[in-house]
């Protein structure tokens, strides 16, 4: 006899098998999207008005969508407060798990150091990048950390200290560059190796700042559904 448990195990299976096959791609997605959305709201055990946000979805190697959920704690130490909780869905077994974030400010912070995300970085201290030089930023397993300048590539090793990336130096191709492309390569290093802080940007970007002033805004490279 099936119990609700294994039944909805099963219709999770069903519906990840239906997306992964590309079948009825919008309805699928849709549905499993609820599914998701259904199970951080129930695995956060926030109480009072909980809000679950839209899904970072990556990709099917990983298996894994991330949600900011936000409510009010439940446990009795917490007295009531706000709480905001990062939720991982595992697409695959319908298993969703759930991690505090201690600050709203933490939220970019955690949404960029996570295995696998790329990123595209589009402003470099205040100004846009060159215009067909794509700078990019990603990050792997092990803390290893690679990208383009948009002139060279780039790859060395990274660790999260207090709210700041840590690297190592970075080995980097030696194709020359010139002009405007030139000063953006220097500047993007300039920043990755001075221990920038990490900081919440617009529109879920996220800011890597120096303290000396360098900043790059960088926005989430979506995985192709």
């Amino acid at each position: 006899m099936l119990t609700s448990q294994s039944m909805g195990a099963a219709l999770v299976a069903v519906i990840a098998a239906g997306v992964l096959a590309g079948g009825s791609a919008p309805a699928a997605w849709n549905a499993l999207d609820r599914a998701s959305e259904a199970a951080c709201r129930s695995a956060s055990g926030l109480s009072g008005e909980v809000q679950v946000g839209p899904p970072a979805r990556f990709s099917d190697d990983r298996g894994v969508d991330a949600r900011i959920v936000t409510g009010v704690a439940s446990q009795p130490h917490m007295a009531g407060q706000a709480q905001t909780l990062l939720c991982l869905y595992h697409r695959t077994t319908g298993q969703a798990e759930v991690q505090e974030l201690p600050m709203l400010e933490d939220v970019g912070s955690a949404a960029l150091f996570v295995p696998g995300s790329q990123w595209r970085i589009v402003e470099v201290n205040g100004r846009p990048t060159v215009a067909d030089r794509e700078a990019t930023l990603g990050l792997a397993e092990g803390g290893l950390i690679s990208g383009s300048t948009g002139c060279n590539r780039f790859s060395g090793r990274f660790r999260v200290e207090g709210g700041a990336m840590v690297t190592s130096p970075m080995a980097t191709t030696r194709m020359a560059c010139m002009g405007p492309v030139e000063a953006q390569e220097r500047d993007i290093l300039a920043v990755l190796t001075a221990q920038p802080a990490i900081q919440p940007g617009p529109g879920g970007a996220v800011r890597l700042q120096s303290q000396d002033g360098g900043v790059l805004l960088l926005r989430p490279i979506a995985v192709p559904e």
